[in-house]
């Protein structure tokens, strides 16, 4: 007795010949759309500039409806002013007046990294502050115990 069911079609083999190579066929709507479609590139191509500029002079606010209606999402999203590495405008502002330094002090020249490496040693040293002594108490160390070894058998 076969305990396993097979499901679709048995006539169906995986990496064999497609039962139907052509696909779907297109149905009534889809034949309506294309052809609606190739129609309204055609007008487009013949009158869409004029219809633009009519729109634009006669009612702009619908012009600019349909324009902004057309533009994907994104770049309303990319459109928001922000600073380089998401730094406030008042943090950016500081960062372009020190750039603005070193290109005042005609040290454009200098490599980069050597450039930050100075400003690193200046900030360290005069930024630094003084080290506190903690004072500790005495370890008292505990006398070393030796035990013996085990006992061997």
């Amino acid at each position: 007795m076969n305990l396993i069911s097979t499901r679709g079609n048995p006539n169906m083999v995986k990496g064999g010949p497609s039962v139907n190579p052509k696909g779907r066929g297109l149905t009534n709507r889809q034949k309506i759309a294309e052809s609606l479609i190739a129609d309204l590139a055609d007008t487009w191509k013949e009158h869409g500039k004029t219809v633009l500029q009519k729109l634009a002079t006669g009612d702009p606010g619908k012009f600019a409806t349909i324009a902004f209606g057309l533009l994907p999402r994104d770049v309303f999203v990319s459109v928001a002013p922000a600073a380089p590495g998401n730094l406030t405008p008042e943090d950016y502002a500081q960062l372009r007046g020190v750039l603005d330094a070193i290109e005042a002090a005609g040290l454009s020249d200098v490599p980069p990294g050597e450039l930050l490496a100075g400003i690193e040693s200046y900030l360290r040293s005069e930024f630094a502050k003084p080290v506190e002594m903690i004072e500790h108490e005495p370890v008292i160390e505990a006398p070393s115990i030796v035990l013996p070894p085990p006992p061997y058998r």
